[in-house]
């Protein structure tokens, strides 16, 4: 059986002697990469890492915390931060990027052992509620124009087979439209449906609209 790979970012491959031996005692590889790495997004994208661990006691808290937001947005790895802090401020900082865990220094064994079976399982099994999570992202942009936001959408998620990245962008970028063309104290309504095995999203909105004489070219490259 294939073993997994677990990645530790961080500033001195020395600091995490205990972490490492811990890891390899349940059968996990592991490996080490310094934050100070000029490009980590292609070394995670062209590697086999199932978790990364990203120390953030260092004084690149700026680019750990970076790195979290990167692989939050691809989805690419599970993470999980580690640190000897977790005051209200260090969470603080590190809370809008949702990360899988945090292990706090010094470690117990027991805590690192249970904690990674529960992330591999979780994520293996997790069930992305993207229209949900856009629709929250863009919540402030509606507040600040005032503008009426009305949802009904399904509350039972509904399983697609595609990119997370792309469906996000496709699912802003039309919603992030609606925001911008809305007038303050106008109306965006978002429902979605399934229709004969169509799943249906709707996004409307009391804005100017698009003129009728481009609406055919408006998936043109």
């Amino acid at each position: 059986m294939k073993k997994n790979t677990i990645l530790i970012v961080g500033s001195e491959i020395s600091l995490y002697n205990d972490i490492q031996k811990t890891l390899e005692h349940e059968d996990y590889v592991v490996k080490f990469l310094s934050i100070f790495t000029l490009d980590i997004p292609n070394y995670l994208e062209n590697n086999t890492s199932k978790l990364v661990l990203i120390d953030i006691d260092n004084v690149e808290i700026t680019k750990c915390i970076a790195l979290a937001q990167y692989l939050l947005n691809e989805d690419l790895i599970p993470f999980v931060y580690l640190s000897s802090n977790a005051d209200d401020i260090t969470i603080e900082k590190i809370k809008r990027t949702r990360p899988y865990g945090f292990f706090v220094k010094p470690f117990r064994e027991l805590d690192i052992k249970t904690s990674l079976k529960l992330i591999f399982y979780n994520y293996l099994h997790k069930n992305i509620d993207l229209l949900k999570f856009i629709i929250e992202k863009s919540e402030n942009l509606v507040s600040s124009k005032e503008i009426n936001f009305e949802i009904k959408i399904m509350e039972s998620p509904v399983t697609i087979l595609g990119s997370k990245v792309e469906l996000s962008r496709l699912f802003y970028n039309i919603l992030d439209n609606a925001i911008k063309y809305t007038f303050p104290k106008g109306n965006i309504f978002i429902s979605d449906k399934i229709v004969l095995n169509k799943y249906i999203v709707t996004i409307s909105d009391s804005g100017v609209g698009i003129p009728k004489n481009i609406i055919e070219r408006i998936f043109d490259p």
